[in-house]
């Protein structure tokens, strides 16, 4: 599946939101928060994919609208810093706008610096509810919000090249290189500014293993795990 078409729409995803902000407005003097599912994965996993299909049963289990955050994530932070999203666009890797931010031009910011910025937002987001974050060490970041339920996809490398060469239309070996390189970035992320063990079970209410269950079966239980918070 060629890449425009894999990473559903920002801008009808950032309409979403302003609709559930507006919806939580009113169950805010109830004291009620919505639920944030955060889905960590091995590099070429499909988080985005289980996401999809996580937030269209939620929909029709609760009759509300809930909203998928990965890339959209960074324009945000990009409008907050004065920097247009246009800019970053063309970006592949999900991490390397922390060195492309830190060396614009018109204003320098540090890695640092913008990764607080993401991981403000991340928090604001999952404060709302009904948001699933993808990546962006979502598990690490809300670990202390009591709405937060967090899950890890894991599998085989020789599965994880084969996912993203047909996801992504590519050949296996453009594929292979692909999923090393990312893997070892997303390795240094969460390395520079966690200092966690991504692979520490501990962190997650439940790990799958993408290879030996299938999206629906993953769904299903991350759907029960679920069940008595989605009750109201």
């Amino acid at each position: 599946m060629p890449r425009s078409l894999f990473i559903a729409s920002v801008e009808a995803r950032i309409e979403t939101w302003q609709k559930i902000l507006e919806s939580k407005k009113k169950e805010a003097a109830q004291k009620k928060r919505g639920i944030t599912i955060t889905l960590s994965r091995e590099f070429g996993c499909e988080g985005f994919p289980l996401a999809e299909r996580l937030k269209a049963l939620l929909e029709e289990e609760t009759g509300e609208d809930w909203v998928i955050f990965d890339r959209a994530l960074i324009e945000k932070v990009a409008q907050d810093i004065n920097i247009s999203p246009s800019e970053i666009k063309h970006i592949e890797d999900r991490f390397s706008f922390l060195d492309i931010f830190s060396s614009f031009r018109s204003k320098s910011y540090t890695k640092g610096q913008v990764f607080h910025k993401v991981a403000e937002y991340i928090l604001k987001v999952a404060k709302v509810g009904n948001a699933i974050i993808v990546g962006r060490g979502g598990a690490f970041i809300t670990k202390d919000l009591e709405n937060c339920f967090h899950f890890r996809l894991v599998a085989p490398f020789e599965f994880r090249v084969s996912s993203i060469a047909k996801r992504l239309e590519i050949q296996e070996s453009d594929a292979e290189k692909f999923v090393v390189e990312n893997s070892h970035k997303r390795e240094k992320f969460l390395n520079d500014f966690f200092s966690k063990d991504i692979n520490d079970p501990s962190y997650f209410h439940a790990v799958f293993n993408n290879e030996k269950l299938n999206l629906e079966t993953i769904t299903d239980c991350i759907l029960k795990c679920l069940s008595k918070s989605l009750i109201k």
